[in-house]
C-alpha cells in the first residue's frame, strides 16, 4: 500500500498578497478623502465656536453695565501672542472677563474688528456699534462668522 502525500497540492485557506495589497490602498483612499472632510468641519467648528464666545462676551458686557449701574468697557487689541476682548469697568481697574482667541486656534489675520474699544453704559445702550468677523481660509474654502453688535444691545452672529 503506497501513500500520497497530497499537502503540496492542497491550496491554504486565506489571502494572498495582490488581495491584501488592493485592501490597503482602497482604505487609503479612503481615508485621505474622509481626513480632508473632518479637517473642514473641525476647521468650521472652531469659527463658530469663537464667534459663540465673542458673542457672549459682548452680552456679558451689557449684562455687567446693567446689573452694576457703571459703564463697561469691551476692548479688542492683538499682538504677536494674543487676540484678546476684555471686558473691564470704564477706567479699566477691574476686569470681568478676558478671551484670548488664539486659544481657540485662531491666528491674526483671522479676526478683524471694526473698532477698538467701545463703552457699554447702564441704560443699554453703547458708544458706537461693534462688528468682529472671523474668516479662517481651510483647502481653499472659506470660513466666516460676524459678529455685530447694536448701540442698543442687539447681539448677532451672522
Amino acid at each position: 500500500m503506497r501513500l500520497t502525500t497530497t499537502s503540496r497540492l492542497r491550496t491554504r485557506p486565506g489571502f494572498s498578497l495582490i488581495e491584501m495589497l488592493i485592501v490597503v490602498i482602497l482604505v487609503g483612499i479612503v481615508m485621505s478623502i474622509a481626513g480632508v472632510r473632518v479637517s473642514g468641519m473641525m476647521t468650521q467648528q472652531r469659527v463658530i465656536r469663537a464667534a459663540g464666545t465673542i458673542q457672549t462676551d459682548f452680552e456679558l458686557a451689557y449684562a455687567l453695565a446693567g446689573r452694576n449701574r457703571v459703564p463697561t468697557k469691551i476692548t479688542f487689541a492683538t499682538s504677536a501672542s494674543a487676540i484678546t476682548i476684555k471686558v473691564t469697568n470704564r477706567t479699566g481697574d477691574t476686569t470681568f472677563k478676558t478671551t484670548d482667541l488664539k486659544l481657540l486656534g485662531l491666528v491674526n489675520g483671522d479676526v478683524t474688528a471694526s473698532s477698538n474699544t467701545i463703552t457699554v453704559f447702564p441704560q443699554g445702550f453703547a458708544s458706537d456699534t461693534l462688528s468682529i468677523q472671523i474668516s479662517v481660509t481651510k483647502n481653499s474654502i472659506n470660513y466666516k462668522r460676524r459678529v455685530r453688535m447694536s448701540r442698543a444691545g442687539m447681539v448677532k452672529v451672522i
